[in-house]
């Protein structure tokens, strides 16, 4: 898939160098702490060991069928933002790893960067996406919720909020335009 470009910002698919993967799991990391440590946030699970599918994105998102996307800026190349598409069923995806730099917050990055995994998903066949969210976080209101995700439930042991979006037709059209 060709890079898809805003004036400050390119998103692009993971093209599974190793550094790269190892660079988004290293951000990753720190942006959870962060939310953590300011409150943002509250993490039922081990966040500092819960980056083994970051380090093995080739394995764990690509070859299975899946996708990863990477928001950069344009001039500096900085990573700014990232998403992850992994393959449950021929049918379904489950969106994972969304994450936006905090010095890149808005710029529509989240927004963009969904876009452009539904727009991958509709065109592969997928026809549902689905996502689990922490109950405070922000992606819900600013992301989720506005690209058409709806709340399927609410997974009290890990406080997730559990979301899905039907892939519709003009989804589907967009992707083969």
């Amino acid at each position: 898939m060709a890079a898809m470009k805003e004036s400050r910002f390119i998103i692009e698919t993971f093209n599974g160098n190793q550094a790269t993967a190892d660079l988004i799991a290293a951000k990753h990391l720190e942006t959870r702490l962060k939310q953590r440590d300011d409150g943002e946030n509250e993490f039922q699970t081990n966040i500092l060991g819960s980056q083994d599918d970051l380090k093995n994105m080739q394995t764990y998102y690509v070859e299975p069928g899946g996708g990863f996307w990477i928001a950069k800026e344009a001039a500096s190349k900085n990573i700014a933002g990232f998403v992850g598409l992994c393959k449950k069923t021929n049918d379904i995806g489950m969106l994972k790893r969304m994450a936006v730099m905090p010095e890149y917050r808005g710029h529509h990055l989240g927004q963009r960067l969904v876009d452009a995994l539904t727009l991958w998903a509709a065109n592969q066949g997928f026809q549902t996406i689905c996502l689990a969210t922490g109950k405070d976080e922000r992606a819900r209101k600013l992301v989720y919720e506005p690209l058409g995700f709806v709340a399927v439930g609410f997974d009290d042991v890990h406080q997730d909020h559990m979301m899905e979006l039907q892939l519709s037709e003009d989804c589907k059209a967009r992707s083969n335009a």
